[in-house]
């Protein structure tokens, strides 16, 4: 089943709302989509959490504390 357009817009707004780029969003739904799809295993699983983790910028994380 594909994700309400108002999920999409609200990952898409907290991304770019928390100085991410653009790309932690394409991750993130991306991933979201493939586990409304169907349950996932759990190398696939690991692997999107991986993807999503590989581009998330934590250089200013502290100073969002």
């Amino acid at each position: 089943m594909p994700l309400d357009p108002e999920v999409t817009e609200s990952v898409e707004d907290a991304v770019r709302s928390h100085g991410q780029q653009p790309a932690v969003a394409k991750r993130l739904l991306a991933w979201l989509n493939a586990m409304s799809a169907s349950e996932l295993p759990r190398d696939r699983d690991a692997e999107l959490f991986s993807a999503v983790a590989d581009v998330i910028d934590v250089s200013h994380a502290k100073e969002n504390l």
